[in-house]
C-alpha cells in the first residue's frame, strides 16, 4: 500500500497543503517562501500578494495554475531563479481553454525582480491578458523566456507577452516570442511608461491592429537598445514596432524581418519623434495590395531621425511607396551617415514637410527616390565628397558600399589593405558628415552602422571561435579568451556582453584598459541547459569598433536509467518529472522498496501507448531517469508505471 503523508496549515492568509511533495494552493493571499522541495505549486484560485508583503520564489519551482487564475502582486515578488535552475509559471494542461491568466503588478513597489523565469501559456481564445502586466509599477525582469501568450481586445488588456501602463519596468535579455495581441502589441503595449529594454530577444510575436512586435503610445519614453525585433507581424500597421505621440530612442538593435499588412513593415510612426541610431533595418515588407507604404519604416506624422543605419531589401507591396522608407502627412526626417541597398524606390517623399537627406550611401538597381517632395538636386552627381567620390550637393554618394562578408551577416565596411590606400577602401570610409561627432578613432565619422577602425590600438583574440563541443546538461566548461592590444596605445574595452544566457564570462569592467603589448585573460563558461546546438557571440566594443568571438556549444543528454544507490527507500514512488512542461528532455525518479519487474510507458490522451521506456527486473532502491522525447509532438501524456502490484500515472506536458 502507499502510504501519504498530508500537512494541513491553515493561515490568516491562504490553505496550504503538501502531498508528496506537490503543494497545493487554493487561492487568496500569498507570502513567504515557496520552496523547490514543496514543487510543484498547484493553484486552484486567484492569488495575491498583498501591499508590504513579500512572495520568495526559489530556484527550480514550477508554478502550475490548474484553471483560468492570476498572480497579483500589490507587494514584492522575488522569483529569482538561475541559468540552469529556473521558475516556471505555466498551466497545468494546454488547450484552447486550458490557459492561465498571467501576472499583474498593480500599484506595487519598485524592487521585485523576475530573473530566469518562464512565463508561457497564459490567456485564451476566448478571454486572456499580456504574460506579464504592470499598473504602476516598476519591477526587473531579466532573463526571462515570454513566450505563447495572448490578450484579447475584449477586456482591453493589450500587449501578448508584457503591458505596460505607467510603469518604468527594467526589462533586459529576455526572449519575447510567439505572443498574440489581439489589438496592441504583439510582444510588448507601451503606454504612458518609459521602460528601458536591453538586449531582448522579441521575435514571432503577432498583433491583430498595431505594433506586431511593440507597440508604443501615450507620453511614453522608451528607450530600446540592442535588441533583435525580428520576425513578427501586424496584420494592420508597423510589423516590428509602432509609434504614436512617444518620444522613442532606439539604438544598435535590428529590426528584421517584420511583416505588416498596409504600412512600415519594420516600423510604422504615426506622431512623436523616433531616433533610430547604429540599427540595422532590413528584409521587412508590407503585403497589403493597397498601397502598403514603407518596407522598413512608415511615417505619417512627427519627428524621424535617423543615423548611422544600414537598411536593405526591404519591400513594399509597391516600390512606389519606399521599399526603405516612406513619408506622407507632415513628418519631419532627417537621415544621415547610413547606407540603403534596394531593389526600387529606398525613400518616397511625399510628406509636406521638406527633408534632410545628406552624407548617405544609395545603392539601388531603380530609381533611388519618388514621390512629390523630393529635396532638390537629391541623387544628381555634381561635386565630389571628402574622398574623391562622386556625390550630389547633399554630400550622398551612389556606391557599393563593400561590406565584409554580407552573405554571412558581416555588415562591416572594408578597407582590405589598411592603412595603404588601396582601392578595395569602402566608400563610407571617412565619408560621413564632418561636422557629426568623429568617431573614437579620431577620424571624420563612417557612413552605415558599422566604421572601420584606424586607430593604432589593434585588438586580437587567442581564437576567433570557442567551440565547447559538447557538454552533458548540468555540467558546465570553461574556456580562456585572451584579449590582445596589439597596437601601440591604450586599448579601452567600452563594453563586452553576449545575448545567450548560458554562456557567461567573468569579465570585470574594472579591467576595461590594456596597455600596448599587453593582454586580459577571460574565462566564459557554457551550461547548457537543452539538446538544441546554440550559437551565440561575444560582443567586444573597443575603442571605436565592434569586435565579435563566436561562441558555439551542444547539450548532451546523459539518458538512461540511473541507480542512486546511497538511498533506502520505503515506499513504491513515481516521482513528479522535471521539468515539466519541457521541450526535448525530462527527469523522474522511482522508488523501489524491493525487487520488482518494472514497466514504464508513455500514452497519449487518447490512451494509445506512445514510447515504452522501462520493461525490466530491476532491484530495490531509487532511480533516476533521464528520458528524451525524441520526435514526440508537442501535447499533454501521461506517464505509466507498474511495478509489481504498484501502479501511478503522472502527466506531462511537451513544448516545442
Amino acid at each position: 500500500m502507499k502510504i501519504k503523508i498530508l500537512v494541513t496549515l491553515t493561515f490568516a492568509l491562504f490553505t496550504l497543503s503538501v502531498i508528496s511533495a506537490e503543494t497545493s494552493i487554493s487561492g487568496g493571499n500569498v507570502s513567504g517562501t515557496w520552496q523547490k522541495a514543496n514543487s510543484p505549486y498547484n493553484i486552484t484560485g486567484d492569488i495575491t500578494i498583498p501591499a508590504n508583503n513579500t512572495l520568495i520564489i526559489e530556484p527550480g519551482v514550477q508554478v502550475n495554475f490548474q484553471g483560468y487564475y492570476s498572480l497579483t502582486v500589490n507587494g514584492f515578488l522575488e522569483a529569482v531563479g538561475t541559468v540552469t535552475d529556473s521558475i516556471y509559471f505555466f498551466p497545468q494542461n494546454t488547450g484552447i481553454y486550458e490557459r492561465w491568466a498571467g501576472i499583474s503588478f498593480i500599484n506595487a513597489p519598485d524592487s521585485s525582480h523576475l530573473v530566469f523565469c518562464t512565463i508561457s501559456l497564459s490567456g485564451n481564445n476566448l478571454v486572456g491578458s499580456g504574460g506579464i502586466t504592470c499598473s504602476n509599477s516598476n519591477p526587473v525582469i531579466r532573463h526571462c523566456r515570454i513566450s505563447d501568450n495572448q490578450s484579447r481586445a475584449e477586456i482591453a488588456t493589450y500587449g501578448g507577452g508584457i503591458v505596460l501602463n505607467n510603469s518604468n519596468a527594467a526589462i533586459s535579455h529576455c526572449k519575447i516570442s510567439n505572443n498574440k495581441s489581439g489589438c496592441y502589441g504583439g510582444g510588448i503595449n507601451i503606454y504612458n511608461s518609459n521602460p528601458k529594454i536591453i538586449g531582448c530577444n522579441i521575435s514571432g510575436n503577432f498583433a491583430l491592429q498595431l505594433g506586431g512586435g511593440i507597440c508604443i503610445s501615450g507620453n511614453s519614453s522608451p528607450e530600446i537598445t540592442y535588441c533583435a525585433i525580428e520576425g513578427n507581424t501586424s496584420n494592420m500597421y508597423g510589423g516590428g514596432i509602432f509609434a504614436a505621440g512617444a518620444a522613442i530612442n532606439i539604438l544598435e538593435c535590428t529590426i528584421s524581418n517584420n511583416r505588416a499588412a498596409d504600412e512600415g513593415g519594420g516600423i510604422s510612426i504615426w506622431s512623436g519623434s523616433v531616433s533610430i541610431n547604429y540599427c540595422i533595418i532590413n528584409y521587412n515588407r508590407t503585403f497589403n495590395t493597397s498601397p502598403g507604404p514603407g518596407g522598413g519604416i512608415y511615417a505619417k506624422g512627427g519627428t524621424l531621425k535617423v543615423d548611422h543605419s544600414t537598411f536593405f531589401y526591404n519591400e513594399s507591396y509597391s516600390y512606389y511607396y519606399g521599399m526603405e522608407i516612406c513619408t506622407q502627412g507632415n513628418v519631419e526626417m532627417t537621415v544621415t551617415n547610413s547606407i540603403f541597398i534596394s531593389r526600387g524606390w529606398m525613400i518616397a517623399f511625399e510628406s509636406t514637410s521638406p527633408a534632410s537627406v545628406s552624407y548617405n550611401d544609395f545603392m539601388c538597381t531603380g530609381n533611388a527616390f519618388g514621390g512629390s517632395n523630393i529635396p532638390p538636386s537629391l541623387g544628381e552627381l555634381n561635386t565630389i565628397n571628402n574622398n574623391g567620390n562622386s556625390c550630389d550637393v547633399y554630400y550622398n554618394i551612389f556606391l557599393d558600399p563593400l561590406f565584409e562578408d554580407p552573405g554571412s551577416g558581416n555588415y562591416q565596411i572594408t578597407w582590405a589593405n589598411w592603412p595603404n590606400p588601396d582601392y578595395t577602401k569602402s566608400p563610407c570610409i571617412d565619408a560621413g558628415d564632418p561636422e557629426f561627432t568623429s568617431d573614437r578613432d579620431s577620424t571624420i565619422t563612417d557612413i552605415g552602422r558599422y566604421f572601420f577602425d584606424q586607430s593604432v590600438p589593434k585588438i586580437s583574440f587567442s581564437s576567433s571561435i570557442l567551440d565547447f563541443g559538447s557538454v552533458f546538461i548540468g555540467e558546465q566548461a570553461d574556456s580562456v579568451l585572451k584579449i590582445y592590444n596589439a597596437g601601440l596605445d591604450t586599448l579601452v574595452i567600452h563594453q563586452l556582453f553576449n545575448d545567450e544566457a548560458i554562456f557567461s564570462t567573468d569579465y570585470n569592467p574594472a579591467d576595461n584598459m590594456i596597455l600596448p603589448r599587453d593582454s586580459i585573460s577571460i574565462t566564459v563558461t557554457f551550461t547548457p541547459v537543452n539538446t538544441v546546438p546554440v550559437i551565440d557571440t561575444i560582443h567586444i566594443y573597443n575603442n571605436d569598433q565592434d569586435s565579435i568571438v563566436k561562441l558555439t556549444g551542444t547539450g548532451q543528454l546523459p539518458i538512461g536509467i540511473f541507480n542512486l544507490s546511497d538511498v533506502i527507500t520505503q515506499e513504491y514512488l513515481l516521482g513528479s518529472p522535471y521539468p515539466n512542461p519541457f521541450s526535448s528532455h525530462t527527469t523522474f525518479e522511482i522508488d523501489l522498496p524491493r525487487q520488482s519487474f518494472v514497466i514504464l510507458k508513455v500514452f497519449n490522451m487518447l490512451e494509445e501507448e506512445v514510447n515504452t521506456i522501462i520493461s525490466k527486473e530491476l532491484a530495490a532502491g531509487r532511480y533516476k531517469y533521464v528520458w528524451n522525447t525524441g520526435n514526440l509532438a508537442s501535447g499533454t501524456y501521461l506517464l505509466k508505471l507498474q511495478a509489481g502490484e504498484f501502479k501511478e500515472v503522472r502527466k506531462i506536458v511537451i513544448l516545442r
